[in-house]
């Protein structure tokens, strides 16, 4: 039997159980292809979901992953003062999905090596 994980988590910046991201080349390059996906190459359709400029966002590439500032707030308020943190809610749906095809890879190595293997 092979268990794959008991506390599914995403981060590698000492924060792996609140899911922020960690900031690396890799991290950054994915979160690019994954909005890049998410809003069908849709620059416009992105920033209008952010709420952003042209001026702010100019290109996909200029999405920085949210600043960890944005996690502490109330993110998900959508009247009043506060802002909505469409890009929070992006990345932990991008942090799900990576998460997500990290152990489907996982599963299907041990399913190739030992297809009879027990995967939990």
């Amino acid at each position: 039997m092979v268990d794959a994980i008991n506390e599914p988590s995403y981060s590698s910046a000492g924060a792996w159980r609140l899911g922020r991201p960690s900031g690396s080349p890799y991290e950054k390059e994915h979160w690019h292809q994954w909005l890049r996906k998410k809003y069908n190459d849709d620059l416009s359709a992105l920033r209008r979901s952010w709420r952003r400029t042209d001026a702010e966002i100019s290109s996909f590439a200029e999405c920085e992953l949210p600043d960890k500032t944005l996690f502490e707030r109330e993110y998900n308020r959508t009247y009043g003062d506060y802002p909505v943190y469409t890009s929070v809610n992006d990345f932990f749906a991008f942090a799900r999905e990576s998460f997500n095809q990290w152990l489907d890879g996982i599963y299907h190595a041990v399913k190739d090596i030992a297809p009879d293997m027990i995967f939990m």
